[in-house]
């Protein structure tokens, strides 16, 4: 392998990464109420920020950890863990965002 393909190659990872990065950055906040959200619905808000790709999406949703739910032949819905999301951080107690007083600070979409 030469110079030339080993840069490109590393290259294309360091692009990659970053894009699951951005498209986990969205999900978490696109899915940080805790609730089920279509996918087809969180699929056309990220393609309407450039992030459409479902690829992207699905990693970005596995490292997540983003629970998926077959609706028969009506798609997919998706939701964070509950451990993920500000309102069962604060079912819980755990602090969250930066908030001084330690509760949790809600993204909004």
């Amino acid at each position: 392998i030469s110079a030339e393909t080993a840069e490109a190659i590393t290259r294309r990872r360091e692009t990659v990464t970053r894009r699951v990065d951005e498209a986990e950055m969205f999900l978490s906040e696109a899915l940080a109420d805790g609730q089920e959200h279509r996918a087809d619905e969180i699929t056309a808000e990220a393609e309407g920020r450039g992030l459409g790709d479902r690829k992207l999406l699905w990693r970005a949703g596995q490292r997540l950890g983003v629970r998926r739910k077959k609706l028969g032949e009506g798609g997919w819905m998706w939701q964070l863990p509950e451990c993920d999301h500000p309102a069962a951080e604060q079912a819980t107690g755990a602090a969250g965002g930066n908030d001084p007083q330690g509760g949790s600070i809600a993204v909004k979409k």
